[in-house]
């Protein structure tokens, strides 16, 4: 297994369709910079902060 560094964290709003795949809304896509699809993410899921969210880290190739 090849272990990939952190490179950034952010925090959006997604959804997660019947397949369970994660859906980024268009008008966050073109607001973050860099989200291209076929980027590898590393998706958590927030309950330490004040509202639970999904947090996505993009990882490093």
């Amino acid at each position: 297994m090849v272990e990939c560094g952190i490179m950034s964290k952010i925090a959006i709003p997604v959804v997660i369709d019947a397949r369970f795949r994660i859906v980024i809304p268009k008008e966050i896509r073109e607001e973050v910079e860099g989200l291209e699809p076929g980027e590898k993410w590393l998706l958590e899921y927030d309950l330490a902060g004040s509202e639970e969210q999904l947090v996505l880290r993009r990882l490093r190739r």
